[in-house]
């Protein structure tokens, strides 16, 4: 958007966006854009959006002719191990718990298509992928902790579980030796893209 003129995008917790420019924006571009937005006056993240479709149809107001229109979103329900462990089934119920209380969408990705219909688009162009962990040196584990230990403040506040009893200092090594002990394989979170060009 800046290269276009825009300087910036402004979300408000009731998903009302203003773009403040005097020039079209040429290929607006977004990953996991549907679900949320950053304020960039206020510098706070986590502004979920309770209509991306609104948002989306909104801003592409502001589009040339031939733009194209690209988002990534997460399926985070479709984090899975196979064969699952209590241990993984908590971290996961953790996780997408405190999404959840945090008014976020769990599956935006597969939303994706019908939030373009509805926002006045084109029908997406649309592909996903899944990063699987396994073995004793893939960095899913971090990962998947990482994201946890970046919710530990929203899951003690909602009541979701005790900082305490998560272990996160140790967690990822608990995920990583007991996968490899088991044969276990994560799929992380499925990633969706979508990407239209207006006629």
């Amino acid at each position: 958007m800046r290269a276009s003129g825009a300087h910036r995008a402004r979300a408000d917790p009731a998903g009302v966006v203003e773009a403040r420019a005097d020039d079209v924006i040429h290929a607006p571009s977004g990953r996991y854009a549907g679900n949320q937005l950053a304020d960039e006056e206020s510098g706070e993240r986590g502004v979920y959006l309770p209509d991306p479709a609104r948002v989306l149809g909104s801003l592409s107001r502001h589009l040339r002719s031939d733009a194209i229109v690209a988002l990534q979103e997460l399926d985070m329900s479709q984090v899975s191990q196979v064969p699952a462990s209590d241990l993984f089934m908590q971290a996961r119920r953790w996780i997408l718990e405190a999404f959840a209380a945090a008014g976020a969408k769990l599956d935006m990705g597969t939303k994706l298509y019908t939030t373009f219909l509805r926002a006045g688009l084109p029908a997406p162009n649309t592909i996903a992928a899944t990063q699987v962990a396994c073995g004793p040196t893939s960095p899913g584990y971090e990962y998947m902790v990482g994201v946890l230990r970046s919710l530990l403040p929203l899951i003690e506040r909602s009541g979701v579980a005790n900082v305490a009893e998560i272990g996160i200092d140790i967690l990822a090594a608990r995920l990583r030796d007991d996968a490899v002990a088991n044969d276990r394989v994560i799929f992380l979170p499925r990633i969706v893209g979508a990407w239209a060009r207006l006629t």
